[in-house]
């Protein structure tokens, strides 16, 4: 066996160190150049240029499909729909879009869980939505009231409103009353305002307009004809007698309100914008 000297041993100690300081700085020029390529990354990334609703025209703005946001967002930029909200967060990050146009509801979920995005104070879209009704059918819209009440009190007309959250299983069970038994109540609505009223083939006009149209109906014992019309007809359409109520994106206005009544509000629609934090 043989036995190193001390001046070898010495020799092989200043070699390891050397070694250890040559790997040491190894380490810390790879580090240096990950961060680095992370800063290059981020700054390929554009500032957040979306500061409040009158920066998002012309904008590339996403959204969820069947959402309300899709039929908002229609006469602004450029829209792109999708599938999931991970993947709409993720295109946000990295600047594939501007900026997001989501439900209140949905965007505080999303902002909750991812991070580097945020969402803006002011609202993009807040509105009050109302059963429109006939001036000559007052006794209607009080009983639509009443309706509404009795429906919020129970809690189904919240539960109906959160039944059109991803991920909820609930489904109003309405009474139908056979037509014969009862009068009948023709509703007209728009088939292109998601998630309240949405064409689907096969089923035709469907959705929470529709769960809450149906549910004041059982309360009133009334049979509910539903007839999809243009949204620009709507109010013309309970105005000249052709249908009894409407529903839609229909929001209590004093130019409206001259013609027709509205109900006590049912909803109240917001569309949050959801930004980059830089």
């Amino acid at each position: 066996m043989q036995v190193l000297g001390r001046y070898e041993f010495t020799a092989i100690r200043l070699e390891l160190k050397k070694g250890f300081y040559i790997m040491k700085r190894v380490i810390y020029v790879v580090i240096a150049l990950m961060l680095i390529l992370a800063m290059t990354a981020c700054s390929n990334v554009p500032k957040n240029n979306v500061l409040s609703p009158n920066d998002v025209s012309g904008k590339r703005i996403g959204v969820m499909q069947d959402s309300a946001a899709v039929y908002y967002t229609r006469d602004y930029g450029t829209v792109y729909t999708y599938a999931t909200g991970d993947s709409l967060a993720e295109d946000l990050k990295n600047g594939s879009l501007d900026c997001v146009i989501a439900d209140k509801i949905i965007a505080e979920s999303l902002v909750s869980r991812k991070s580097g995005i945020k969402i803006l104070d002011e609202p993009f879209v807040e509105r009050e939505l109302s059963f429109v009704v006939a001036k000559e059918n007052a006794d209607l819209t009080e009983a639509i009231n009443g309706a509404l009440e009795q429906l919020e009190i129970s809690g189904v007309l919240q539960n109906i409103i959160d039944s059109y959250i991803p991920g909820s299983d609930y489904n109003y069970s309405d009474v139908r009353v056979p037509a014969e038994q009862t009068f009948k109540l023709k509703l007209v609505v728009p088939n292109d305002f998601p998630p309240y009223d949405i064409e689907t083939p096969g089923s035709g006009v469907t959705g929470m307009d529709i769960d809450i149209a149906h549910a004041v109906c059982d309360i009133l014992g009334a049979a509910l004809e539903l007839q999809p019309t243009d949204h620009e007809n709507l109010i013309n359409e309970v105005w000249y007698g052709y249908a009894g109520i409407a529903l839609g994106d229909l929001a209590k206005n004093d130019a409206d309100a001259a013609n027709v009544d509205f109900s006590e509000p049912y909803t109240t629609s917001t569309q949050v914008i959801i930004v980059r934090k830089r």
